[in-house]
């Protein structure tokens, strides 16, 4: 299977687990606050990862940075305001605004890291999120669309620091994610 295929495959994966993790949040969202449930996300995640460590900590130099941080703090903020709003807000909504972080991405990119875009498709990039963001504000109000927002934004920034780690790491500790 050549690169691309790969590619592809790993992207439509990543779009139905994220799909599932929204609506397995939603749900539990009913019956359970929103913050037990990142705080059980996280707590799990955690574990996984600190048995991941005591197994592989001679294989493996863990290299936790000012970066890792950041990102850790940008992944908990992003996943908490998400799940709040899974938890108040109808799930199509929150289906669009999962579909536009990658607008976001390529805007804050060129502003952030200095990537080069087409004007026109920068211009249409920032045409569409203001589009989708002002659908947001009609449907739940200024307030709970900026939250949201934000938590779009986080997962942005958490992507963009990615994109920082990726280019200045390794290939072991990018697809460790370390």
């Amino acid at each position: 299977m050549t690169i691309y295929r790969w590619g592809y495959l790993w992207f439509f994966v990543a779009i139905l687990l994220s799909l599932t993790n929204d609506v397995v949040a939603k749900f539990l969202s009913k019956n359970i606050y929103h913050g037990h449930i990142v705080f059980c996300r996280f707590f799990f995640g955690s574990i996984a990862i600190s048995l991941y460590y005591v197994i592989f900590r001679n294989k493996i130099p863990i290299n936790i940075d000012y970066l890792t941080i950041v990102r850790s703090v940008l992944m908990f903020l992003g996943l908490s305001l998400w799940v709040y709003g899974l938890s108040d807000f109808d799930f199509y909504l929150m289906s669009l605004l999962g579909y536009s972080i990658p607008i976001i991405i390529l805007i804050l990119s060129v502003l952030i890291i200095g990537e080069r875009v087409n004007k026109y498709r920068l211009l249409f990039s920032v045409i569409s999120l203001l589009v989708i963001y002002a659908h947001l504000v009609y449907n739940i109000g200024i307030k709970s669309a900026s939250i949201i927002e934000i938590s779009a934004i986080c997962f942005a920034l958490f992507e963009i620091l990615n994109k920082i780690r990726v280019k200045k790491d390794t290939n072991l500790d990018v697809i460790l994610n370390l």
